[in-house]
Protein backbone atom coordinates (compact mmCIF):
# COMPACT_ATOMS: atom_id res chain seq x y z
CA UNK A 1 0.00 0.00 0.00
CA UNK A 2 1.48 3.37 -0.99
CA UNK A 3 1.41 6.32 1.43
CA UNK A 4 -0.34 8.67 -1.04
CA UNK A 5 -2.56 8.13 -4.07
CA UNK A 6 -2.53 11.08 -6.48
CA UNK A 7 -5.57 11.42 -8.75
CA UNK A 8 -5.03 13.09 -12.13
CA UNK A 9 -7.90 13.65 -14.56
CA UNK A 10 -6.81 13.86 -18.19
CA UNK A 11 -8.96 15.07 -21.04
CA UNK A 12 -6.99 16.13 -24.13
CA UNK A 13 -4.33 17.60 -21.86
CA UNK A 14 -1.74 17.79 -24.63
CA UNK A 15 1.81 18.78 -23.85
CA UNK A 16 1.04 19.71 -20.25
CA UNK A 17 0.21 16.17 -19.10
CA UNK A 18 3.80 14.90 -19.18
CA UNK A 19 4.98 17.82 -17.04
CA UNK A 20 2.16 17.43 -14.50
CA UNK A 21 2.44 13.68 -14.01
CA UNK A 22 6.25 13.82 -14.18
CA UNK A 23 6.30 16.30 -11.30
CA UNK A 24 4.47 13.74 -9.16
CA UNK A 25 6.58 10.75 -10.19
CA UNK A 26 9.68 12.85 -9.41
CA UNK A 27 8.62 13.62 -5.82
CA UNK A 28 11.22 13.21 -3.06
CA UNK A 29 8.94 10.62 -1.47
CA UNK A 30 8.61 7.63 -3.76
CA UNK A 31 5.94 5.74 -1.82
CA UNK A 32 3.06 6.86 -4.01
CA UNK A 33 0.83 5.90 -6.89
CA UNK A 34 -0.66 8.02 -9.67
CA UNK A 35 -4.25 7.17 -10.52
CA UNK A 36 -4.61 8.66 -13.99
CA UNK A 37 -8.23 8.78 -15.13
CA UNK A 38 -8.31 9.25 -18.90
CA UNK A 39 -11.68 10.96 -19.43
CA UNK A 40 -12.11 9.93 -23.05
CA UNK A 41 -9.07 11.76 -24.46
CA UNK A 42 -8.43 11.59 -28.21
CA UNK A 43 -5.19 13.58 -28.45
CA UNK A 44 -2.83 10.69 -27.67
CA UNK A 45 -1.24 12.48 -24.70
CA UNK A 46 -1.92 9.62 -22.28
CA UNK A 47 -0.41 7.03 -24.61
CA UNK A 48 2.65 9.24 -25.14
CA UNK A 49 3.04 9.64 -21.38
CA UNK A 50 2.97 5.86 -20.88
CA UNK A 51 5.61 5.45 -23.56
CA UNK A 52 7.92 8.17 -22.23
CA UNK A 53 7.46 7.48 -18.51
CA UNK A 54 7.06 3.74 -17.96
CA UNK A 55 6.61 3.49 -14.20
CA UNK A 56 4.80 0.80 -12.17
CA UNK A 57 3.43 3.55 -9.91
CA UNK A 58 1.46 5.02 -12.84
CA UNK A 59 -1.95 3.36 -13.12
CA UNK A 60 -4.05 4.43 -16.11
CA UNK A 61 -7.83 3.94 -16.27
CA UNK A 62 -9.32 4.58 -19.68
CA UNK A 63 -12.92 5.87 -19.86
CA UNK A 64 -14.82 5.74 -23.12
CA UNK A 65 -16.80 8.86 -22.21
CA UNK A 66 -15.94 11.92 -20.16
CA UNK A 67 -17.10 11.39 -16.57
CA UNK A 68 -16.69 15.06 -15.73
CA UNK A 69 -14.73 16.40 -12.78
CA UNK A 70 -16.99 14.95 -10.08
CA UNK A 71 -17.43 11.57 -11.74
CA UNK A 72 -13.75 11.32 -12.64
CA UNK A 73 -12.50 12.07 -9.12
CA UNK A 74 -15.08 9.75 -7.53
CA UNK A 75 -13.90 6.99 -9.86
CA UNK A 76 -10.28 7.75 -8.98
CA UNK A 77 -11.05 7.58 -5.26
CA UNK A 78 -12.51 4.10 -5.73
CA UNK A 79 -9.32 2.97 -7.46
CA UNK A 80 -6.94 4.59 -4.96
CA UNK A 81 -5.31 2.35 -2.35
CA UNK A 82 -3.48 4.81 -0.05
CA UNK A 83 -4.68 6.34 3.26
CA UNK A 84 -4.09 9.83 1.80
CA UNK A 85 -5.54 10.93 -1.54
CA UNK A 86 -4.11 13.98 -3.32
CA UNK A 87 -5.38 15.93 -6.33
CA UNK A 88 -3.24 17.07 -9.24
CA UNK A 89 -4.46 18.96 -12.31
CA UNK A 90 -3.19 17.74 -15.67
CA UNK A 91 -1.76 21.16 -16.64
CA UNK A 92 0.01 22.19 -13.41
CA UNK A 93 3.38 21.42 -11.81
CA UNK A 94 4.10 20.23 -8.26
CA UNK A 95 7.28 21.05 -6.37
CA UNK A 96 9.37 17.89 -5.69
CA UNK A 97 8.82 18.22 -1.93
CA UNK A 98 5.08 18.89 -2.09
CA UNK A 99 3.77 15.51 -0.89
CA UNK A 100 6.58 15.04 1.63
CA UNK A 101 5.80 18.43 3.17
CA UNK A 102 2.07 17.74 3.32
CA UNK A 103 2.65 14.44 5.13
CA UNK A 104 4.91 16.25 7.60
CA UNK A 105 2.15 18.79 8.22
CA UNK A 106 -0.30 15.93 8.86
CA UNK A 107 2.10 14.50 11.45
CA UNK A 108 2.41 17.89 13.17
CA UNK A 109 -1.37 18.43 13.33
CA UNK A 110 -3.31 15.13 13.24
CA UNK A 111 -6.62 17.02 13.51
CA UNK A 112 -6.30 18.17 9.90
CA UNK A 113 -8.33 16.04 7.49
CA UNK A 114 -7.43 18.05 4.38
CA UNK A 115 -4.08 19.76 3.78
CA UNK A 116 -3.33 22.16 0.92
CA UNK A 117 -0.29 24.19 0.01
CA UNK A 118 0.45 27.67 -1.22
CA UNK A 119 0.81 28.16 -4.96
CA UNK A 120 2.21 30.41 -7.66
CA UNK A 121 0.54 31.38 -10.90
CA UNK A 122 2.48 30.44 -14.02
CA UNK A 123 1.97 31.34 -17.66
CA UNK A 124 1.54 28.93 -20.57
CA UNK A 125 5.29 28.52 -20.89
CA UNK A 126 5.64 27.61 -17.21
CA UNK A 127 7.13 30.91 -16.00
CA UNK A 128 6.03 31.87 -12.43
CA UNK A 129 3.72 34.88 -12.36
CA UNK A 130 2.98 35.88 -8.76
CA UNK A 131 1.41 34.23 -5.73
CA UNK A 132 -2.04 32.64 -5.88
CA UNK A 133 -4.21 34.28 -3.17
CA UNK A 134 -5.64 31.96 -0.53
CA UNK A 135 -6.12 31.45 3.20
CA UNK A 136 -4.01 29.18 5.41
CA UNK A 137 -5.45 28.87 8.92
CA UNK A 138 -8.36 26.42 9.45
CA UNK A 139 -10.48 29.11 11.14
CA UNK A 140 -10.03 31.57 8.30
CA UNK A 141 -10.69 28.87 5.70
CA UNK A 142 -13.95 27.87 7.37
CA UNK A 143 -15.03 31.52 7.76
CA UNK A 144 -14.40 32.42 4.12
CA UNK A 145 -15.94 29.27 2.62
CA UNK A 146 -19.51 30.69 2.41
CA UNK A 147 -18.21 33.44 0.09
CA UNK A 148 -15.79 31.58 -2.17
CA UNK A 149 -13.18 28.85 -2.49
CA UNK A 150 -10.47 29.79 0.07
CA UNK A 151 -7.96 27.14 -1.02
CA UNK A 152 -6.64 25.83 -4.33
CA UNK A 153 -8.14 22.46 -5.22
CA UNK A 154 -5.14 20.86 -7.03
CA UNK A 155 -2.98 21.42 -3.93
CA UNK A 156 -5.21 19.37 -1.64
CA UNK A 157 -4.37 16.09 0.06
CA UNK A 158 -7.22 14.39 1.94
CA UNK A 159 -7.55 11.55 4.43
CA UNK A 160 -9.27 8.62 2.77
CA UNK A 161 -12.02 8.40 5.39
CA UNK A 162 -13.31 11.85 4.39
CA UNK A 163 -14.59 10.39 1.12
CA UNK A 164 -16.71 7.90 3.05
CA UNK A 165 -18.96 10.80 4.08
CA UNK A 166 -18.37 13.51 1.45
CA UNK A 167 -18.05 12.61 -2.22
CA UNK A 168 -18.05 14.95 -5.21
CA UNK A 169 -21.47 15.78 -6.66
CA UNK A 170 -22.09 16.02 -10.41
CA UNK A 171 -24.14 18.81 -11.94
CA UNK A 172 -21.96 21.89 -11.53
CA UNK A 173 -18.77 20.81 -13.24
CA UNK A 174 -17.19 24.28 -13.17
CA UNK A 175 -17.06 24.30 -9.37
CA UNK A 176 -17.37 20.70 -8.20
CA UNK A 177 -14.29 21.44 -6.06
CA UNK A 178 -15.99 24.33 -4.22
CA UNK A 179 -19.13 22.27 -3.61
CA UNK A 180 -17.05 19.42 -2.17
CA UNK A 181 -14.83 21.63 0.00
CA UNK A 182 -17.80 23.60 1.35
CA UNK A 183 -19.38 20.37 2.63
CA UNK A 184 -16.09 18.95 3.93
CA UNK A 185 -15.34 22.03 6.04
CA UNK A 186 -18.67 21.57 7.85
CA UNK A 187 -17.36 18.25 9.25
CA UNK A 188 -13.56 18.41 9.18
CA UNK A 189 -10.62 20.80 9.58
CA UNK A 190 -8.81 22.08 6.47
CA UNK A 191 -5.38 23.67 6.71
CA UNK A 192 -2.84 24.96 4.19
CA UNK A 193 0.96 24.90 4.25
CA UNK A 194 1.99 28.43 3.30
CA UNK A 195 4.92 27.33 1.11
CA UNK A 196 4.18 27.69 -2.64
CA UNK A 197 4.48 24.02 -3.62
CA UNK A 198 2.37 24.09 -6.77
CA UNK A 199 2.52 26.16 -9.96
CA UNK A 200 -1.00 26.82 -11.25
CA UNK A 201 -1.05 27.33 -14.99
CA UNK A 202 -3.02 30.11 -16.71
CA UNK A 203 -3.91 29.48 -20.34
CA UNK A 204 -6.71 30.22 -22.77
CA UNK A 205 -8.24 26.74 -22.69
CA UNK A 206 -8.75 26.79 -18.91
CA UNK A 207 -12.48 26.38 -18.22
CA UNK A 208 -12.44 29.04 -15.51
CA UNK A 209 -11.17 31.53 -18.11
CA UNK A 210 -13.01 30.23 -21.17
CA UNK A 211 -16.37 30.05 -19.36
CA UNK A 212 -15.77 32.69 -16.70
CA UNK A 213 -19.37 33.93 -16.35
CA UNK A 214 -20.85 30.44 -16.26
CA UNK A 215 -18.26 29.48 -13.67
CA UNK A 216 -19.28 32.46 -11.55
CA UNK A 217 -22.94 31.44 -11.85
CA UNK A 218 -21.97 28.08 -10.43
CA UNK A 219 -20.15 29.71 -7.50
CA UNK A 220 -23.11 32.00 -6.79
CA UNK A 221 -25.48 29.02 -6.74
CA UNK A 222 -23.26 27.21 -4.27
CA UNK A 223 -23.10 30.26 -2.00
CA UNK A 224 -26.87 30.02 -1.79
CA UNK A 225 -26.66 26.28 -1.06
CA UNK A 226 -24.19 26.94 1.78
CA UNK A 227 -26.45 29.66 3.23
CA UNK A 228 -29.36 27.21 3.22
CA UNK A 229 -27.36 24.55 5.07
CA UNK A 230 -26.15 27.09 7.62
CA UNK A 231 -29.78 28.04 8.21
CA UNK A 232 -30.64 24.38 8.84
CA UNK A 233 -32.39 23.87 5.52
CA UNK A 234 -31.76 21.36 2.71
CA UNK A 235 -29.35 22.91 0.24
CA UNK A 236 -31.50 22.04 -2.79
CA UNK A 237 -28.49 21.07 -4.90
CA UNK A 238 -30.54 19.50 -7.70
CA UNK A 239 -32.75 22.58 -7.96
CA UNK A 240 -29.74 24.90 -8.01
CA UNK A 241 -28.14 22.79 -10.74
CA UNK A 242 -31.27 23.41 -12.83
CA UNK A 243 -31.26 27.16 -12.05
CA UNK A 244 -27.58 27.42 -12.90
CA UNK A 245 -28.01 25.40 -16.09
CA UNK A 246 -31.07 27.15 -17.53
CA UNK A 247 -30.55 30.74 -16.44
CA UNK A 248 -26.91 31.08 -17.36
CA UNK A 249 -24.93 30.61 -20.54
CA UNK A 250 -21.42 31.10 -21.88
CA UNK A 251 -22.29 34.57 -23.21
CA UNK A 252 -24.02 35.92 -20.08
CA UNK A 253 -22.50 39.01 -18.46
CA UNK A 254 -20.98 38.83 -14.99
CA UNK A 255 -23.21 41.68 -13.85
CA UNK A 256 -26.34 39.71 -14.79
CA UNK A 257 -25.08 36.64 -12.94
CA UNK A 258 -24.54 38.58 -9.71
CA UNK A 259 -27.83 40.47 -9.94
CA UNK A 260 -29.74 37.25 -10.58
CA UNK A 261 -28.37 35.50 -7.51
CA UNK A 262 -28.63 38.63 -5.35
CA UNK A 263 -32.36 38.54 -6.02
CA UNK A 264 -32.62 34.82 -5.24
CA UNK A 265 -30.74 35.28 -1.96
CA UNK A 266 -32.95 38.21 -0.96
CA UNK A 267 -36.15 36.24 -1.66
CA UNK A 268 -34.99 33.62 0.86
CA UNK A 269 -34.04 36.23 3.46
CA UNK A 270 -30.26 35.98 3.07
CA UNK A 271 -29.81 39.74 2.79
CA UNK A 272 -26.09 39.80 3.58
CA UNK A 273 -25.46 37.29 0.80
CA UNK A 274 -27.69 39.38 -1.47
CA UNK A 275 -25.58 42.45 -0.61
CA UNK A 276 -22.41 40.48 -1.32
CA UNK A 277 -23.64 39.58 -4.82
CA UNK A 278 -24.88 43.13 -5.37
CA UNK A 279 -21.40 44.41 -4.43
CA UNK A 280 -19.92 42.10 -7.05
CA UNK A 281 -22.40 43.47 -9.60
CA UNK A 282 -21.22 47.00 -8.73
CA UNK A 283 -17.63 45.94 -9.31
CA UNK A 284 -18.56 44.37 -12.67
CA UNK A 285 -20.41 47.52 -13.77
CA UNK A 286 -20.51 50.60 -11.56
CA UNK A 287 -23.80 52.41 -11.93
CA UNK A 288 -26.65 53.99 -9.98
CA UNK A 289 -28.98 50.99 -10.37
CA UNK A 290 -26.43 48.50 -9.05
CA UNK A 291 -25.36 50.82 -6.24
CA UNK A 292 -28.96 51.39 -5.16
CA UNK A 293 -29.64 47.64 -5.17
CA UNK A 294 -26.50 47.06 -3.07
CA UNK A 295 -27.50 49.74 -0.53
CA UNK A 296 -31.02 48.35 -0.25
CA UNK A 297 -29.77 44.84 0.57
CA UNK A 298 -27.25 46.17 3.09
CA UNK A 299 -29.99 48.06 4.92
CA UNK A 300 -32.17 44.95 4.97
CA UNK A 301 -29.26 42.90 6.34
CA UNK A 302 -28.70 45.43 9.12
CA UNK A 303 -32.40 45.43 10.00
CA UNK A 304 -32.50 41.61 10.06
CA UNK A 305 -29.47 41.34 12.40
CA UNK A 306 -30.61 42.48 15.83
CA UNK A 307 -28.03 44.72 17.44
CA UNK A 308 -26.18 45.40 14.21
CA UNK A 309 -26.91 49.14 14.16
CA UNK A 310 -24.52 49.81 17.04
CA UNK A 311 -21.61 48.07 15.30
CA UNK A 312 -22.46 49.68 11.98
CA UNK A 313 -22.52 53.19 13.43
CA UNK A 314 -19.25 52.55 15.29
CA UNK A 315 -17.56 51.29 12.13
CA UNK A 316 -18.90 53.62 9.46
CA UNK A 317 -15.35 54.32 8.29
CA UNK A 318 -15.17 50.74 6.99
CA UNK A 319 -18.69 50.97 5.49
CA UNK A 320 -21.68 49.10 6.90
CA UNK A 321 -21.20 46.19 4.49
CA UNK A 322 -17.78 45.19 5.81
CA UNK A 323 -18.98 45.62 9.39
CA UNK A 324 -21.82 43.22 8.65
CA UNK A 325 -19.42 40.73 7.08
CA UNK A 326 -17.26 40.90 10.19
CA UNK A 327 -20.30 40.20 12.36
CA UNK A 328 -20.97 37.14 10.19
CA UNK A 329 -17.46 35.83 10.86
CA UNK A 330 -15.83 36.94 7.62
CA UNK A 331 -12.01 36.76 8.06
CA UNK A 332 -9.77 39.83 7.69
CA UNK A 333 -9.98 40.83 4.05
CA UNK A 334 -6.35 42.04 3.73
CA UNK A 335 -5.34 38.36 3.76
CA UNK A 336 -6.58 38.27 0.17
Amino acid sequence: MPAVSVIVLAWNSGRYLHTAVGSILDQTMHDLEVVLVDNGSVDGAVEELQRLRPDPRLRVFRQETNLGVAGGINFGVRQATAPWIAIMDSDDWSHPRRLETQLQAAAVDPTLAVIGTGALWMDEAGKPDGAYPMFYEPGEIAAYMPYGMPVLHPTLMTRREVFATVMYRPGMEFCADYDWASRVVERYRIGVVSLPLLHYRKHGNSVTIKYAATSQACVCALRLAIARRRAGRPDGHAELVAVHGTAMGASIRHEDVYRHFAKLAAVEGFYLLAAFHAALACRARPGIDNQWRYLRYVLRAIRADRGAWRDVLAGMGKTPFWVMLKRAGFPPFPRY
